[in-house]
């Protein structure tokens, strides 16, 4: 049951990410690229002493990590995506 919940929690993370690449695409708004934020939120999730809690939240963080991953092979951390043709499952 752990597993799927990690499972789950990871596959959230990457729907919020891909749904703040295709919105942020659309509006052009400039800031951090989500696998930054996807890191962030993965390291920080050691903080917490519950360990079911802990690895949901290392878990959604990787699932913003996945999201993003051809950003971070870039190393490109603020900006815009160039994007000619926006696509809700992908690796941007």
């Amino acid at each position: 049951m752990t597993y799927l919940l990690l499972l789950i929690f990871t596959f959230l993370g990457y729907i919020v990410g891909r749904t703040g690449h295709v919105i942020g695409n659309h509006l052009k708004t400039r800031g951090l690229h989500h696998w930054v934020t996807g890191l962030l939120i993965a390291v920080a999730g050691f903080i917490f002493r519950d360990q079911l809690l802990r690895l949901g939240v290392i878990s959604l963080g990787v699932g913003l990590f996945i999201s993003d991953l051809k950003d971070f092979i870039n190393l490109e951390v603020w900006g815009i995506d160039h994007v000619e043709k926006i696509k809700f499952w992908g690796i941007d």
